[in-house]
């Protein structure tokens, strides 16, 4: 039986750090770092590929003791200039704005012990949780079922140094028929999480397996059968946590350590009314769906005041809702309201946070916002939509150098997740990078996610490039939906490609036959009417959108189209509003 050890050895590039001596060496020979130095480059291996801020390198480097911020930059430039005397080549240790720094090479775990058996217990770092198929007959569970998912992700989360693949990046892998192996590369993972859960009555019966991304084997299986109460699903929630932390050996965690996360309410039935709601609000729902999640998400609250989720998710309800209702005002004073409450009870909960600075920028055009969005990253450097929602702001300022940075970094952090991707692609669009764009599209699409978002990306992208026949192609199969997004973007091609009589029918159509408690898409109909030539027109709906603030005018100004009619003084007048 071979030996295992505690991992001592961290490598990037041709860096190794051997943290039993606290030496380090470059191809070989050593680099001559302090105590100190090396601790620092230790801290920021260990947490890679996120970035480490100065405050957690000075309590992790310095052990609590008060140091400056100038310390700490003082110290990074040491260890540059020890690794760049030492003949490496690139940066090793790149600079965040604003966030604070973090490795710009991948690391790699080895362990001082030859003869451990590749894929064993003690080499595991990083984890991807599947979701969890619903196995019972004729009872639709699968809201219970993702939310079970769900908090199992966020019990592993709390375990140190083990890095657990996001909620968004999993789930288009519901019911992937991909080996093990290669959903361990994927996402660079060593392990992988998979179960079912099947209801019978008043029980719930889950079955959890771990298993290895090197060879397929099987480290760790339990079965639970309990009464279905909120207790019980906790207490499974803890109980695979707890299991994977012993399987790690403690390298990572000691057995208490999951126990940091609690219940997000002690009733079943306020947790189900929220699970069901934000199961039909993910699905990207109709305008007139909207009540019916709202009424879900109220409930809950009813149940139980102090649900935090639930008050995050009714904000994001009447924020969507404000995205399509004429009765913006309204919609922004209620979800505003459940922001607030939101913090009022958890003043730290990310969500809240995010979703309080989303109303700022999208409902306000609060130019004071970006503070609230770097302080969100400096919090919680692993919550994946603090960098989508930062980066959608700065490609609204036309700060798209940032903004693919940070997309960039929101795909090292997240790989394979086809949420990063499809972020990412509609920065590089936002950039006219269109060419990455559609590789990135192209990627998701590989991955078997079937998204109409996907095909419109696609095909703006088309658009963008000129090729205006692909993009009228690729979006006239989706024009039987009806939807809104799909059918202007088709009219707008249609218009660029001189088929004018079809694009006019179309917009003409949905202006006539839109619901007076609706307004209208003002970008995509501003969009029609200027490839349609009918510039006047195409300004009504430019200063109607920016009168009532609608949030799509903020990127409008980066759409191709308006390039023909950048100079008119109405278009200056609309980039004024923006702060532009």
């Amino acid at each position: 039986m071979a030996h295992h050890t505690t991992p001592t050895e961290l490598r990037f590039g041709e860096v190794v750090l051997d943290t039993g001596t606290q030496l380090a060496s470059l191809s070989g020979a050593e680099v001559p770092l302090s105590k100190l130095s090396f601790r620092l480059l230790a801290c920021l291996a260990s947490h890679a590929p996120n970035v480490v801020s100065a405050d957690t390198l000075m309590r992790e480097v310095w052990e609590g003791a008060v140091v400056s911020d100038e310390t700490v930059v003082q110290r990074v430039k040491l260890v540059r200039d020890a690794l760049v005397a030492a003949g490496a080549e690139g940066d090793y240790v790149l600079t965040v704005r604003g966030r604070g720094y973090r490795l710009g090479l991948p690391v790699v775990v080895g362990t001082d012990d030859v003869s451990q058996t590749p894929g064993s217990a003690s080499e595991l770092r990083a984890i991807a949780v599947l979701p969890f198929a619903d196995l019972s007959a004729g009872n639709d569970q699968v809201h219970v079922v993702d939310g079970l998912h769900e908090e199992i992700i966020t019990q592993l989360a709390k375990v140190r140094s083990l890095r657990v693949t996001s909620r968004t990046t999993v789930m288009p892998f519901r019911g992937t028929n991909k080996p093990i192996p290669e959903i361990a590369e994927l996402f660079r993972v060593d392990s992988v999480l998979e179960g079912s859960v099947r209801f019978a009555g008043d029980r719930i019966r889950v079955t959890a397996q771990l298993i290895s991304g090197r060879d397929d084997s099987h480290l760790w299986a339990e079965t639970y059968d309990r009464a279905l109460t909120m207790e019980n699903l906790l207490d499974i929630q803890l109980d695979v946590a707890e299991h994977i932390a012993d399987v790690l050996r403690g390298t990572f965690a000691k057995r208490n350590e999951t126990k940091l996360a609690r219940a997000p309410t002690s009733s079943l039935e306020a947790y189900e009314h929220f699970l069901l709601a934000r199961q039909q609000l993910e699905r990207m729902p109709a305008p007139q769906e909207h009540p019916a999640i709202i009424e879900h998400y109220e409930r809950a609250i009813a149940i139980d005041p102090e649900f935090v989720q639930a008050h995050v998710g009714l904000g994001w309800a009447h924020a969507a809702m404000g995205a399509n209702y004429a009765d913006r005002a309204g919609t922004h004073a209620r979800a505003r309201r459940a922001a607030e409450r939101a913090l009022a009870i958890d003043p730290h909960s990310h969500p809240a946070l995010e979703l309080s600075a989303n109303l700022d920028f999208w409902f306000a055009w609060d130019p004071g916002v970006e503070a609230k969005y770097i302080q969100l990253l400096e919090m919680a450097p692993d919550y994946e939509y603090a960098y989508a929602s930062y980066a959608m702001y700065l490609a609204s300022r036309r700060r798209f150098k940032e903004a693919i940075a940070l997309s960039e970094q929101h795909l090292a952090a997240a790989p394979g997740s086809t949420y990063a991707m499809l972020m990412a692609a509609l920065r590089y669009t936002h950039a006219r990078r269109f060419d990455q764009a559609l590789d990135l599209c192209a990627r998701v699409a590989a991955m078997g996610v079937q998204s109409p978002q996907v095909v419109v990306t696609m095909a703006q992208c088309r658009l963008g490039l000129g090729e205006i026949d692909a993009c009228i192609e690729m979006l006239k199969p989706l024009a039987s939906t009806g939807t809104p997004q799909i059918l202007l973007r088709l009219a707008t091609a249609l218009a660029l490609a001189g088929r004018q009589a079809e694009a006019t029918q179309i917009v003409d159509d949905y202006l006539e036959r839109l619901d007076p408690m609706l307004r209208p898409h003002f970008d995509l109909v501003a969009s029609v009417y200027v490839a349609l030539g009918n510039i006047d027109r195409a300004f009504d709906f430019i200063e109607q959108g920016v009168a009532i603030k609608a949030e799509e005018m903020l990127y409008f100004h980066n759409n191709p189209i308006t390039d023909a009619i950048a100079r008119d003084p109405r278009f200056r007048r609309y980039l004024d509003a923006l702060g532009l």
